[in-house]
C-alpha cells in the first residue's frame, strides 16, 4: 500500500506554511516495524526529498539539559552526526541539519524562531516539565539573539491529561512548584501539554503563537507508539530541518 506524507507525519499548520522549514512527528505508518535511529532518520529525509548534511540528536535521559549546534561550529558540507549525551533538547541555526527527538508519550515541543531561522526540539516528560526544560530551551535560543515574541511553538502528539495519572506525591510536587498552573493538575492527572504551554507563555512566547496537538498517544495507540499502552520499543520521531536558501 502507498501512503501519502500526511499519513506518515503529523504537522502544525502554521509551521507547515514556512517555506524554509520541514517538520513533523511520525505515526505508526512511518515505522510499523521499529528500526535503528539512523535508518528511520534516512527514511524521513527521503520522504522529505532532502539529503541532510548531518543529523542532530541526543541520548535522552529525562533531564533538563539543552544543546545548541551553531552554524559556525559544524561543517556544512560534511555528512556528520552530532550526538549529545544526557541531553533532552537540541537546537540549531545551521541549514540542512536534521534535528530530532524520540518520544512515546512524553511531549515533543517544537520551538521555531520564524524571524531568524533557528529551531529547537524538546523532549518533555514529567521530569522535564518539573525541571522546566522548555524554559531552558527557549533561554538557549535567546542567548543567540532570539526574541520569544518571534517564536512559534508546537506541542506535538503526546499523552493527554485523560490518560496521564501519577502518584499523589508527584501531583503535589507539581502543585507546590507551579501554584499558578493549577489548571494543569487534575487530582492525580497531569496535563503535560498545558504545563509546557504555560511555561512558554511565562517566558514571553505569545499565546497566539503556541499550537497544541489534540492527539493523546495512549488513546490513539492505533496511530502512535505509546509506552503506557505497552509499546516498549517503538518511538515517535519528531524532527525539523532548516532548508538551504535557493
Amino acid at each position: 500500500m502507498i501512503y501519502s506524507l500526511s499519513d506518515l507525519l503529523i504537522q502544525c499548520e502554521d509551521l507547515r506554511r514556512l517555506p524554509w522549514l520541514r517538520h513533523g512527528s511520525t505515526t505508526r505508518l512511518f515505522n510499523p516495524v521499529p528500526g535503528k535511529k539512523n535508518d528511520e532518520l534516512k527514511l524521513l529525509a527521503d520522504a522529505w526529498g532532502i539529503t541532510p548534511a548531518g543529523v542532530l540528536f541526543s541520548h535522552q535521559r529525562h533531564t533538563n539539559n539543552v544543546a545548541f549546534l551553531s552554524r559556525t561550529s559544524c561543517e556544512p558540507h560534511t555528512t556528520s552526526s552530532f550526538i549529545y549525551n544526557n541531553t533532552d533538547a537540541v537546537g540549531t541555526d545551521a541549514e540542512n541539519i536534521l534535528a530530532c527527538i524520540f518520544t512515546a508519550d512524553c511531549v515533543p515541543v517544537f520551538l521555531m524562531d520564524t524571524k531568524n531561522r533557528r529551531i529547537m526540539l524538546v523532549h518533555s516528560g514529567w521530569r522535564g516539565a518539573l525541571g522546566e526544560i522548555s524554559v531552558r530551551a527557549l533561554q538557549s535560543l535567546t542567548t543567540y539573539g532570539t526574541d520569544p515574541a518571534d517564536v512559534t511553538a508546537w506541542i506535538g502528539p503526546a499523552i493527554g491529561v485523560c490518560c496521564y495519572e501519577v502518584s499523589e506525591k508527584l501531583a503535589g510536587e507539581f502543585l507546590r512548584k507551579f501554584p499558578n498552573f493549577s489548571e494543569a493538575i487534575h487530582g492525580r492527572h497531569l496535563d503535560l501539554k498545558n504545563l509546557n504551554v504555560r511555561q512558554l507563555e511565562s517566558c514571553g512566547v505569545r499565546a497566539k503563537n503556541i499550537h497544541v496537538s489534540d492527539y493523546c498517544t495512549k488513546c490513539r495507540n492505533d496511530l502512535f507508539y505509546s509506552y503506557r499502552a505497552g509499546d516498549t520499543s517503538g518511538r515517535i520521531l519528531s524532527a525539523a530541518v532548516i532548508l538551504p536558501d535557493k
